[in-house]
């Protein structure tokens, strides 16, 4: 894997803090909109919660994987946050990744966290900067 610019943790967590940011607009805009129309149409407020509540729980980290994984299998590349940093995901061959690997790496990327973190810590000790989600995957994240 010569030639290629590997990025390190520093614009790695600059590009998932704007993904972030953006991701959570977005999840309060229809979280307003959801939790308005709940309300005002349930007899029971306190169920509606309860399903408003096991609701959020599934969908948050549904749409989050769905996101990065449908991105990063995109044409672009990467995110919104990797397309605002200039890097994008590549696999071993240098290609742009399928769904398929996009998705292993997307659900290794909560085994990087569960391990307090560790997983991101690694990006800052390999030689080619990759998280355990990436090495997991087979991919590499290097700047366009």
């Amino acid at each position: 894997m010569q030639n290629r610019a590997y990025v390190g943790f520093g614009k790695r967590l600059l590009a998932y803090l704007v993904d972030m940011i953006l991701f959570m607009i977005v999840v309060t805009l229809i979280s307003t909109v959801v939790t308005f129309l709940m309300f005002n149409t349930s007899d029971n407020p306190q169920e509606s919660l309860k399903s408003y509540s096991t609701m959020m729980n599934i969908f948050i980290p549904l749409s989050l994987l769905l996101y990065f994984a449908l991105m990063e299998s995109s044409a672009k590349q990467g995110t919104l946050g990797k397309m605002l940093m200039k890097i994008k995901v590549i696999n071993a061959e240098g290609e742009r990744l399928s769904k398929k690997d996009a998705f292993i790496r997307n659900i290794a990327r909560y085994l990087s966290g569960i391990i307090l973190g560790l997983g991101y810590i690694m990006i800052m000790f390999t030689k080619e900067k990759q998280s355990l989600h990436d090495k997991l995957a087979k991919t590499y994240v290097i700047a366009k």
